[in-house]
């Protein structure tokens, strides 16, 4: 149920969010509330200041447009029209089966597939949205309401695409050069973000710069970084995936002789660099903070060297 609160706010929160924090406070509270709380671990609340490719859903202007349709078929008292001539019994056991499929599928959220839960909702949201238009007649929309809402939404989207920070259609550079003794929180902010999208294809190229000429084979610890610039120049390097599971025998196997490790790993498995450096058989022997993601923000990334045999 947790995740259904997350999922529903990432979906009807406004797509521009420049303070994150009172949204999560209500978010949190609303999740504390029993049924909800009930005693179990409260899951993290995964907002966005904008949305981005791949994290959002269809957007609070599209679910805008679905349930003021409604309420407007409703007050116009016309009936529902279907566009197809199902059995009761086909239409409500559709119906039936969506609703269980939901249940699986939220039932099956954790505290690390819930930040993306709206983009791996994706598959429902057709179905979701073809149940709700059966129930919306065509009178009820012919206003000029539903047109100016339309357009609305339209913009909104438009505003998004311009403004993404992964690729923006804006001078964003220009912007922030022109703003750089400005010390408002939100141009800070943009700074941030902005300059971590812009540089994430290559965010690894101040520790890759660092690794030694005969690093042919790196191990990298990592989950879902973009790892280009490791690789780079292709055709150079080799890179290896290096999990918890693995010991110095499993690496070594593979050829490796330098591991690339965050501070985040080594936060969640509650060691420090030079404990984990020493327990794969080697040392570290350079560290740089790199910018990766603009809500982390900064972290120190270490090049670990294995000992000889």
């Amino acid at each position: 149920w947790q995740a259904s609160v997350i999922m529903l706010s990432q979906n009807l929160f406004p797509p521009v969010l420049p303070d994150l924090k009172p949204p999560e406070r209500i978010i949190k509270a609303v999740m504390k509330m029993p049924p909800l709380g009930g005693g179990v671990e409260i899951l993290p609340v995964s907002l966005l200041e904008m949305h981005l490719d791949g994290f959002g859903g269809p957007g609070v202007g599209v679910w805008a447009l679905l349930f003021t349709s409604l309420i407007a078929t409703a007050y116009c008292k016309v009936g529902r029209v279907r566009s197809a001539n199902l059995p009761s019994w086909v239409w409500w056991g559709f119906c039936g089966g969506l609703v269980l499929a939901i249940l699986v599928f939220v039932s099956k959220m954790t505290d690390v597939t819930v930040g993306s839960a709206s983009r791996l909702f994706t598959p429902y949201y057709g179905y979701i949205i073809a149940v709700l238009v059966v129930y919306i007649h065509d009178r009820a929309i012919r206003g000029c309401w539903f047109k100016m809402l339309a357009y609305l939404s339209f913009m909104v989207a438009g505003l998004l695409t311009i403004m993404s920070p992964g690729h923006p259609l804006w001078p964003v550079k220009s912007f922030l050069a022109n703003n750089k003794d400005n010390n408002s929180r939100l141009v800070k902010r943009m700074e941030t973000v902005y300059s971590a999208y812009l540089s994430r294809y290559d965010a690894f190229r101040p520790l890759v710069d660092l690794l030694p000429s005969d690093a042919n084979v790196v191990g990298m610890v990592q989950f879902d970084q973009i790892e280009t610039s490791v690789w780079r120049p292709f055709g150079t390097r080799r890179v290896f995936h290096v999990t918890q599971e693995d010991t110095t025998e499993t690496v070594r196997t593979r050829g490796i002789k330098y591991i690339l490790v965050g501070e985040p790993f080594l936060q969640d498995n509650k060691t420090t660099s030079d404990d984990w450096a020493q327990k794969m058989g080697g040392k570290v022997i350079a560290s740089q903070v790199l910018l990766l993601r603009a809500a982390v923000g900064p972290v120190v990334w270490y090049i670990v060297k294995l000992n000889a045999d």
